[in-house]
């Protein structure tokens, strides 16, 4: 009688299976540390490059923000890129013409909020303030903070705007 004839569609035992053998259980370890590596490597080189392309905007950035807000803006250092977002360090609006209130922050955080957007189907930024406080003090017409001008006709940005604080602000009326 001799032996059946080798049918493919029977299972293979455990050990005959690719990859799940003693060598196979070894490989994993190395391919979790690649794996990870990668993605710190990714993180990093990441991180670079939005600390070079925020030093390069970080004028025009503050100057556009300036021109809406009605009051000149100092822009912080770029303080990393975070799982959050991107944070920059302390920043500030100053006094404007006929605006004499100001707004400091110690840290902000900067991030996109995705399920906002969805909602709003516009980009909606998520700006998270640390050590947060503002001197508010009225202008010569009375009002507290006037924006900048806008132009005639001139439509705002399709943007949603959430300001969150991370710890209570100081407030000062005046």
């Amino acid at each position: 009688m001799g032996l059946p004839p080798q049918d493919s569609t029977r299972a293979q035992a455990p050990s005959a299976r690719r990859g799940q053998g003693p060598a196979g259980r070894r490989r994993w370890p190395l391919r979790l540390t690649l794996v990870a590596g990668l993605g710190i490597a990714g993180f990093a080189l990441a991180d670079g490059l939005a600390g070079a392309l925020y030093g390069q905007m970080q004028w025009r950035l503050a100057h556009q923000l300036s021109r809406v807000m009605g009051h000149p803006l100092e822009l912080g250092s770029y303080g990393g890129l975070k799982p959050w977002g991107l944070e920059v360090g302390p920043s500030r609006f100053r006094p404007g013409p006929d605006n004499p209130s100001t707004l400091e922050a110690q840290r902000i955080s900067v991030s996109l909020d995705p399920l906002a957007s969805l909602r709003e189907w516009a980009p909606v930024l998520q700006l998270r303030l640390s050590g947060a406080s503002a001197q508010l003090r009225p202008n010569s017409q009375g009002a507290l903070w006037q924006l900048g001008p806008v132009a005639a006709g001139a439509k705002p940005p399709r943007l949603g705007l959430q300001i969150r604080l991370n710890d209570p602000a100081r407030l000062q009326l005046e």
